[in-house]
């Protein structure tokens, strides 16, 4: 399949006073029409600033420094303002990790949809609306003509990421980046929620980017996984082989930290430390003052990429396992 994004060797830093922090470090990654790839990793790994910078939507004083994000065949950090404003939202969607503080307070849920049908598509302001009520329908939100005119405060969280998934797909977008999207959900609204994110994905053959912590959510919804530390990608593969032969010492620990249903007694081995500043990062490996396996090699340089196969990449120089076996 062809790829619809391709990023390569992405650094996004931020330049504080007397530092720079280095929170996307020379990343590469591509995304095909139709899949998911989910980013993986603990809080400050990158995997939010990563899609922000797929958006070029990278806060002060942040600022993307060297690579390129082809999407669809064009460098989006070479586009215009106007041009960029003319692909986010339409070509590239995101659902943000908690809609109430990406909504805005002051407009109604059903205003903020049919405004982006009036900008990205030309449709006037009624069959904008009447555009919008559909879409709220089609995510199962109950009444979606009365819901139109709430404002998000008045939305249960379940109904706000609902109307936040269909403000991503009201333009029909190639590519969604899902960051969170269950956070702050109980189970329950989870499971329907995750249901209605494979559907919307199903039904329109879109590409997705999925930021999660969820190791239960990857192995649903992704296609391929990459996993992220300290703002580099460390292991690369496909869902499948993820799960069944990691190879990197940090996506060893991260499987070992998870709660196995079947020994709910074995106790839970964590992670030792935690992830370093983007500004005071180790030299070599950033994983190594963490890793049980480290060895004088790992504190010089980061690793070269090994293939394992063909669909499996990781970037270690004394990995876990390679017989294919976890």
């Amino acid at each position: 399949m062809d790829n619809l994004l391709e990023i390569k060797n992405l650094k996004t830093y931020f330049y504080l006073e007397g530092a720079v922090s280095r929170v996307i470090d020379d990343v590469s990654l591509d995304v095909r029409q139709g899949e998911t790839v989910a980013l993986v990793g603990e809080s400050g790994c990158g995997k939010t600033m990563l899609a922000l910078s797929i958006l070029n939507l990278v806060p002060s004083p942040g600022k993307i420094v060297k690579g390129a994000i082809n999407f669809q065949g064009r460098n989006i950090l070479e586009l215009s303002a106007k041009e960029l404003q003319g692909i986010r939202g339409k070509d590239i969607a995101m659902v943000f990790q908690e809609p109430l503080s990406s909504l805005n307070p002051v407009l109604s849920v059903g205003h903020q949809i049919a405004e982006s049908l009036v900008y990205h598509l030309g449709l006037n302001k009624e069959d904008a609306k009447a555009k919008t009520i559909e879409l709220l329908g089609k995510v199962e939100i109950p009444e979606p003509n009365l819901r139109f005119y709430d404002y998000p405060h008045q939305l249960s969280g379940g109904m706000r990421q609902r109307a936040m998934i269909a403000m991503a797909m009201s333009c029909g977008p190639r590519l969604i980046i899902w960051d969170e999207p269950t956070t702050a959900l109980d189970t329950t609204i989870q499971a329907q929620i995750l249901d209605l994110i494979e559907q919307v994905k199903d039904e329109h053959n879109l590409a997705s980017i999925l930021i999660t912590h969820d190791l239960a959510i990857v192995q649903d919804l992704a296609d391929r996984v990459a996993i992220m530390y300290a703002g580099k990608v460390v292991e690369l593969a496909s869902t499948t082989e993820i799960f069944q032969s990691f190879v990197h010492p940090y996506t060893s620990g991260l499987f070992n930290s998870v709660p196995d249903l079947n020994h709910p007694k074995k106790l839970l081995k964590a992670i030792g430390g935690a992830v370093p500043e983007s500004v005071n990062k180790p030299t070599g490996c950033p994983f190594h003052p963490r890793c049980e396996r480290r060895d004088k090699p790992c504190d010089k340089e980061f690793p070269q990429e090994t293939k394992i196969n063909p669909t499996h990449s990781v970037w270690c120089c004394n990995p876990v396992n390679t017989d294919g076996h976890r």
